[in-house]
């Protein structure tokens, strides 16, 4: 896995200097964990959680094992990645809540941002978490042509807050969405980007929910893991890698595509077997 500022720079340094770049400038898939954990796929060391594709991903790639993330927080690790500023020289300290007042500035430039100056067509799946659901807030207004997902973290429901709204674009789609549906919908949506946007350059941003307290695996993938719903979660976010190198492949774009792999900060210690690296068996 490669975290924030290592991925933000490396990033960058590929945008300008990689011997991909043929008649286009590279297309870049940034696959962004919620709470993965070190030692949570098969290839950093883990037992019983089975992760095929990741492993081939990082056996056929770079695999980084030396990195800092910007924060030991959600919203301030995604304000990082996506900007590459410190988030606490721009008020981004910790965690946005839906009742927040706060939200990414308008005059910030995002990663999104400065591709689509490029020419990238942009799409982001998955957990925003920088504003509430104030429209000038979500991602639509800060880079993105498209947009699925939810506005914050996936506990942020009732009966401490109101129902979640499942976002498409500015609309809301749903409110208190299928969880368990997530990690496959996302998947199926950044599929069809590829798909849509093959004859042009293009950066999806995809932030999975998971393995984010609650644990919510698809139906395929519940209790099928050793390692309880947590190795079921992330056996399903291994699918969807796979999923989406298998579309990218098949649109013959493989020569020219960067794929990251990486989480947000690392996890949740607190919550024990639900929310960090650890076995149930081996």
């Amino acid at each position: 896995m490669v975290r924030q500022v290592c991925l933000f720079f490396t990033l960058i340094i590929c945008m300008g200097n990689t011997p991909i770049q043929k008649e286009k400038p590279p297309n870049i898939i940034l696959l962004f964990c919620d709470d993965l954990g070190y030692g949570d796929l098969t290839c950093y060391g883990h037992p019983s959680i089975r992760t095929p594709r990741l492993d081939a991903m990082a056996a056929e790639g770079l695999k980084f094992t030396n990195f800092y993330s910007a924060s030991p927080a959600c919203t301030a690790s995604r304000y990082g990645i996506l900007t590459g500023k410190y988030p606490v020289r721009s008020g981004f300290d910790w965690v946005l809540y839906p009742e927040s007042s706060l939200g990414i500035h308008p005059k910030e430039k995002t990663i999104a941002e400065a591709l689509k100056d490029k020419g990238y067509a942009t799409a982001c799946y998955g957990k925003w978490h920088l504003g509430s659901t104030k429209k000038e807030y979500l991602p639509l207004q800060n880079g993105f042509d498209e947009y699925l997902g939810l506005p914050y973290s996936n506990d942020m429901i009732p009966p401490a807050w109101p129902a979640i709204p499942l976002f498409d674009g500015n609309d809301t789609l749903e409110l208190g969405p299928d969880q368990t549906t997530l990690t496959r919908r996302y998947t199926e949506r950044a599929i069809q980007f590829v798909n849509k946007e093959k004859e042009n350059p293009f950066f999806i941003y995809l932030p999975y929910a998971m393995p984010h307290v609650p644990l919510h695996p698809g139906a395929a993938f519940a209790g099928k893991s050793k390692r309880g719903s947590y190795g079921d979660v992330v056996e399903e976010i291994d699918w969807s890698v796979g999923a989406i190198i298998d579309a990218v492949k098949a649109a013959g774009l493989a020569d020219n595509t960067l794929i990251f792999f990486t989480s947000d900060n690392g996890p949740w210690i607190i919550k024990n077997e639900k929310g960090k690296s650890g076995t149930l068996e081996r």
